[in-house]
């Protein structure tokens, strides 16, 4: 059935040497210099402008060389035209889900190669049937299929993004009175909104081993209820210990675990932080270690015998991921509820979310 999937999809990545449009009219979303470029280019493959879409309310009802600039709660109007983002950088993230949550599940992307490709990987297709089998909902079929065919061709969009917002599903989220945990704190903001989601009714440790980002993380988490969010100078594994961490991407929240890593980390495990801490629930973890997903699930194993928390945990680190994170939640609980999330228009932010079943 996942096979079957993934080879029916089709990428909605656009570089310019392999472009799959030709003739008839597109919408772009932008409407600055790069959008201008776009349109100059696809007017030589006899490709028309209909409309632009634009979050700047000073630009929306305006006139580009004649062609209308719409707000993009305005997409029912567009006829069911082709809708390009065009738009540089991180913003192409926002505006895709901002798009699927408007209901656009079939917008292309205008890519750079460097950020589209990456090496063809082997997949154990057999593992993925049986996952694929166990998912509650042909949305996560979808998400799980498009992004197995993105990493094993290495050519990115293939995946749509999901009509959610990450760590916001629609079954699989915080709520009022949850104690959670999120790993991978950065500065916190991620795992604050977790917490702003609920009226700050819900209480978040999160925990960042890298110093500086902690203190960033404590300095934004004074602006919301002290109540709601515990702040944890350290990282979440299978145990409580000192590992290495390569310094590369130590600076912006990116690094992993390795053997001669020039950075030490201090890190705890589940199990030993709820013991420490004399908790009585584990409500939801949230997981985005950086490849360490596995090793956190095995330090966790008696909380989520115990209290079957909810759970999100990225599956985009390494490819063997998207079949060995689920497989290894199947062991530990044989009764939950599993979804699949994307939430890029490229190969990362691939989420499992796991709910125990009623």
């Amino acid at each position: 059935m996942l096979a079957e999937l993934a080879s029916m999809m089709e990428s909605r990545n656009i570089l310019e040497e392999d472009c799959p449009l030709s003739g008839g009219d597109v919408c772009l979303f932008g409407s600055g210099p790069r959008a201008v470029n776009t349109r100059d280019w696809l007017r030589g493959r006899g490709v028309g402008v209909a409309a632009y879409l634009d979050n700047d309310v000073w630009r929306q009802d305006e006139l580009l060389d004649g062609v209308p600039i719409l707000a993009p709660n305005k997409v029912a109007a567009l006829e069911s035209r082709p809708i390009i983002v065009c738009c540089a950088g991180e913003h192409k993230i926002v505006i895709g889900q901002q798009l699927a949550m408007l209901g656009v599940r079939d917008a292309y992307f205008l890519e750079d190669p460097a950020q589209d490709r990456r090496p063809p990987k082997e997949l154990r297709w057999d593992r993925l049937e049986a996952f694929c089998a166990d998912l509650a909902d042909e949305e996560s079929r979808q998400s799980l299929a498009g992004v197995a065919r993105s990493v094993q061709s290495g050519q990115g969009g293939y995946a749509r993004m999901s009509p959610y917002l990450q760590y916001k599903h629609p079954v699989v989220k915080a709520r009022s009175g949850d104690v959670v945990f999120y790993a991978g704190g950065f500065d916190g903001t991620p795992a604050m909104a977790l917490t702003r989601a609920t009226g700050f009714t819900c209480t978040v440790h999160c925990f960042e081993p890298q110093g500086d980002l902690f203190g960033r993380m404590v300095e934004n988490s004074r602006r919301i209820p002290p109540a709601s969010f515990v702040p944890v100078n350290k990282g979440l594994y299978a145990e409580t210990t000192t590992l290495r961490f390569n310094e590369e991407g130590y600076d912006n929240g990116s690094a992993s675990v390795a053997v001669d890593g020039a950075v030490s980390i201090e890190v705890v495990g589940v199990d030993d932080y709820v013991r420490e801490r004399g908790l009585e629930r584990v409500d939801m973890i949230s997981l985005d270690v950086e490849g360490s997903e596995l090793e956190v699930l095995r330090g966790a194993r008696k909380s989520i015998e115990h209290f079957a928390p909810k759970l999100q945990l990225s599956l985009y680190h390494r490819p063997s991921h998207l079949w060995e994170v689920y497989e290894a939640v199947k062991a530990l609980r044989d009764d939950y509820r599993f979804y699949v999330g994307h939430h890029t228009q490229h190969f990362n932010e691939t989420m499992l979310y796991a709910i125990r079943a009623e």
